[in-house]
């Protein structure tokens, strides 16, 4: 299995806490959020990660150069801000296989990637999205799908009772792109909401840990919640 890892974040929201590194490098309990990131995918049996940078890169390519434990690391290093879209676009370059995941460097969700996988795989899905249950929010946008998981909407940010948000860890197919046109900066998330209806987006649902490092009052918590794995 390869992954994709969104690492060229700025971390804005994080000057607070973190400040002239790449958002994905912010110290967690003594050392880089990626290495809780690399050791998840350690126990996935992922052996291949291409680290999709751009805001100060060097950082992390003087820190982990080109392997982490058995995970052998390359670099799409972007040379502007392309947003998530444009950064993945240029990432799948560099894919091998027909099918990659899709990380994003600033959240951790325990999602079993083989399960996600065969789902993607026996629906013949073009995008298939891990969704994480969550009750009384406001952060996130809600996920919409059918009985089937077919997705149906990505809703924007709004207070919430209880519904189903992206958690980050798509499966794409090496493809994806191609048939579209595309400006050279986009969202991901933008490209989903507007291709709906010429892509076949599935879902998989995880009640699973999940924490988003993306905002000081997160960055935080993740110390206590990450502090044993």
């Amino acid at each position: 299995m390869e992954v994709i890892i969104l690492a060229g974040g700025f971390g804005k929201r994080l000057q607070s806490k973190v400040q002239n590194i790449p958002k994905s490098m912010a110290p967690i309990n003594n050392k880089p959020f990626l290495d809780y990131l690399f050791d998840y995918l350690i126990k996935n049996k992922v052996k291949r990660v291409i680290l999709s940078v751009y805001y100060q890169y060097q950082i992390i390519k003087n820190h982990y150069d080109d392997c982490y434990r058995n995970i052998d690391i390359l670099y799409s290093i972007d040379t502007e801000e392309l947003g998530t879209g444009g950064a993945t676009k240029n990432a799948l370059l560099m894919v091998n296989d027909n099918h990659v995941f899709l990380i994003n460097g600033d959240t951790y969700f325990n999602v079993n990637l083989s399960r996600l996988y065969k789902e993607h795989i026996a629906n013949n899905n073009d995008i298939t999205l891990s969704l994480k249950p969550m009750k009384n929010f406001d952060r996130y946008g809600i996920v919409e799908t059918d009985s089937n998981a077919k997705v149906l909407s990505l809703k924007k940010k709004q207070y919430c009772d209880y519904g189903k948000i992206d958690g980050g860890i798509y499966l794409i197919k090496k493809n994806i792109f191609n048939i579209f046109e595309s400006s050279k900066k986009f969202s991901f998330n933008d490209f989903i909401m507007n291709n709906l209806k010429n892509l076949k987006v599935g879902s998989l649902l995880f009640d699973e840990l999940f924490i988003d490092i993306g905002t000081p009052e997160d960055y935080d918590r993740a110390h206590l919640i990450l502090e044993n794995y």
